[in-house]
Formats: C-alpha cells, sequence, structure tokens
C-alpha cells in the first residue's frame, strides 16, 4: 500500500501536446489563437505546460480537485533553468527561474501517456 501512494507521489508523466491545445482552446478557453501546447506533463492532478508563449500551471486543489489554480508566467519573463537528469532513486525535474517565483516540475520518465 505504501508503495502504491509513494507511486502516485511520484507519477509524472508526459500528455499529449496537441490533444490538451485542442481541449485548452475550449474548456477552460486558456489559450490564444496563435499559441499551441509543445510539451505537458502531468503529475497527480496537476499539469505543468510549455506553450508557444508561456509556462502554464494548472494547480487542482482540495480532496476533490474541483477548485483549481491557473498560474501563467510568459517566456519573456523567465530568466533561466536548470534540469535534473533521473538517476537510481530520483526521477528527473525540471526548474524555471522567473521574476515572480520560481517553478519547480517532475518530469516524466521516458513514458507518454496519450
Amino acid at each position: 500500500a505504501a508503495t502504491k501512494l509513494l507511486g502516485f507521489l511520484n507519477d509524472a508523466h508526459m500528455k499529449d501536446p496537441e490533444e490538451l491545445t485542442s481541449t485548452l482552446r475550449s474548456s477552460p478557453t486558456l489559450l490564444q489563437d496563435d499559441e499551441s501546447i509543445e510539451a505537458a506533463f502531468k503529475c497527480g492532478r496537476d499539469l505543468f505546460l510549455i506553450s508557444t508563449k508561456r509556462i502554464i500551471v494548472i494547480d487542482k486543489k482540495g480532496i476533490t480537485g474541483k477548485s483549481v489554480e491557473y498560474k501563467s508566467y510568459p517566456l519573456m519573463y523567465n530568466k533561466a533553468f536548470s534540469i535534473k537528469t533521473e538517476g537510481h532513486l530520483e526521477g528527473s525535474k525540471a526548474k524555471v527561474y522567473t521574476d515572480d517565483d520560481d517553478i519547480e516540475q517532475e518530469l516524466a520518465k521516458g513514458e507518454k501517456d496519450n
């Protein structure tokens, strides 16, 4: 049981960018007409998206996940980034340094979930 719980906490995997581009043009309407998702990662209920214009973090809150927080970080305000590759006990991580706050995200272990 503990392994299953820990697996849920580190279940980061890639999502299909084209599918998310389509979804985020309608519900909710989050993307601009000339914007598309280039890379997408899902960890638990949350999404970390890199679009042609910005980084978007979609954070589902609470037990039910009905409350959702959307954070948008325009690419022009990103100062730097770092990537940590996966090891034996740890997965890969990306960190983006912005003017407001830093974004840290677990990345996939070579899997893609369509």
